[in-house]
């Protein structure tokens, strides 16, 4: 079955196909290649396009060119796709060659007899030895009843409804279907893999012991039917891990915790959390840094998500970088490279699928921590233009953003539109598998540092979005099929 190659920390080039964006090879004008690296590599691998795709376990729906399969978010933080594998590629061998692609864990999602797993938010420990993840333990089954009056889901991200004779709305191929999304009924726990020994750990606690509550030694308060979800862990300098979870609410809000690597000695960090904390990274300087739906200063009902940082201990929790306004205009996903530099994924929140452009700018830049920014050419998530110090309002300004700020990334739009093909066929290149020539653009996601000042990536060939457009609209089957979905491989 044809895979992504998806979310990771240390990845190399390497790519699943997308049938609609194949054309002659001569009119390609450059030629990507295989990357030559000399370190091993950790990621999680997902099947693409696989069909049906459950919305909660009550609608199936088809999935052109993987444009349904879905992954963690910033609004969604309950539901991955299922048989996602923690795969780790050999440097040894020889750049493309499938047998260097070892899988350390299996989540057969074509076995529905036994439970399917998925693996996400891999992240590797500072001596290379450990990689600790999140595996959602059963992603047959959706939670129906969330046992609370008025809470109906634990998450939202848009699916797409996709008809092959053209008909939604009397002239569309596809069109946005907006979800408001069931958790599993099992829940995510996490776990580390030891590398040299090839063994696989629980290290989540008990899930049952921690019904709601985040206190060992003292008995469960009150329950919740939503299962633990254990999301998003990393190594920390003093050998904890910390990760986000939902044990303190009980429900889908995700605060930053730590435990011992044993799963003892748990505790919440983040108590000033208004709403959702999600993966968390540490800096070179021990600061952690995370996404976090929070607000400050403007108030307004459809707040974005921004970079946040807080102390290991819990203390001076505060803005990082990023927006306030009423785009839900996400930072998310973040790294630091070896010179120091911030890169960090900026996108359109619950359209997008957690894919966007890539912001890069200083950790610690001379003088002030902000800067104003605006929005300079109208269309959300694309180039920024400098403001006075004045404070100004309106849906495109960035009162956070950080000195030194820019996209590394300017092909690819973090807006609510979906990407298109390229412009002119001088941006046309020719793919390692196969020999494909790829007009389209595409769409990026978590950065990973890498040696040498190097910067690893999700790219995503495509639509890469889950909009509704004009694109789908009086046209031809064949002419969608050349642009939507997405063909995400590690670059």
């Amino acid at each position: 079955m044809t895979r992504y190659f998806l979310p990771v920390w240390l990845l190399f080039g390497l790519f699943a196909g997308l049938s609609g964006v194949v054309e002659s090879a001569s009119a390609a004008q450059h030629r990507a290649q295989f990357a030559n690296i000399d370190y091993d590599v950790v990621y999680v691998r997902c099947p693409r396009g696989k069909e049906p795709v459950s919305r909660n376990g009550t609608q199936d729906l088809l999935n052109w060119n993987g444009v349904n399969d879905l992954w963690l978010s910033a609004a969604n933080n309950v539901y991955h796709q299922p048989g996602c594998d923690l795969v780790l590629h050999d440097s040894s061998m020889t750049p493309g060659d499938p047998a260097a692609e070892k899988v350390l864990v299996n989540c057969d999602e074509d076995d529905t007899t036994s439970p399917v797993c998925s693996v996400v938010d891999p992240n590797v420990s500072f001596d290379g030895r450990y990689v600790v993840y999140t595996k959602f333990i059963d992603t047959r089954a959706f939670l129906t009843d969330l046992g609370s009056k008025g809470i109906n889901s634990a998450g939202r991200q848009s699916f797409m409804r996709l008809d092959p004779a053209g008909g939604i709305g009397g002239n569309r191929f596809a069109d946005t279907l907006a979800t408001n999304f069931k958790p599993y009924a099992s829940p995510a726990l996490i776990f580390i893999y030891d590398l040299q020994t090839g063994t696989e750990t629980q290290v989540s606690p008990d899930s049952k012991m921690f019904a709601g509550r985040a206190h060992p030694g003292k008995d469960i308060e009150w329950s919740s039917r939503i299962p633990v979800l254990d999301t998003g862990p990393f190594f920390m300098p003093d050998g904890r891990i910390g990760f986000t979870s939902n044990r303190e609410q009980g429900f889908a809000l995700f605060q930053l915790f730590a435990m011992d690597r044993d799963g003892r000695n748990m505790e919440v960090l983040s108590h000033r959390a208004m709403a959702n904390q999600l993966h968390p990274v540490t800096l070179m300087d021990g600061r952690i840094v995370y996404t976090n739906f929070d607000r400050m200063l403007q108030r307004v009902s459809n707040n974005n998500f921004s970079l946040f940082e807080i102390n290991p201990d819990g203390s001076a929790p505060f803005i990082f970088a990023g927006k306030n306004d009423a785009t839900i205009w996400s930072y998310h996903y973040f790294t630091q490279l070896s010179d120091g530099d911030i890169v960090t994924t900026l996108y359109y929140n619950q359209q997008q699928t957690g894919l966007g452009a890539l912001e890069r700018f200083p950790v610690n830049p001379p003088g002030p921590d902000f800067v104003h920014k605006q929005i300079s050419d109208g269309k959300a998530g694309d180039d920024l233009a400098g403001l006075p110090d004045t404070w100004k309002m309106g849906n495109s300004l960035l009162p956070f953003a950080r000195p030194g700020q820019f996209r590394l990334t300017p092909h690819a739009g973090a807006g609510d539109v979906p990407m298109l093909p390229y412009s002119s066929s001088a941006d046309y290149f020719t793919h390692p598998v196969g020999d494909r020539t790829i007009t389209m653009n595409g769409r990026f996601t978590h950065p990973a540092a890498a040696p040498d000042n190097d910067l690893l990536t999700t790219y995503t060939i495509g639509g890469s979005s889950t909009i509704g457009s004009s694109v789908y609209r009086d046209t031809t089957l064949d002419a969608v099929m050349k642009v939507i979905g997405k063909d995400a491989g590690i670059w």
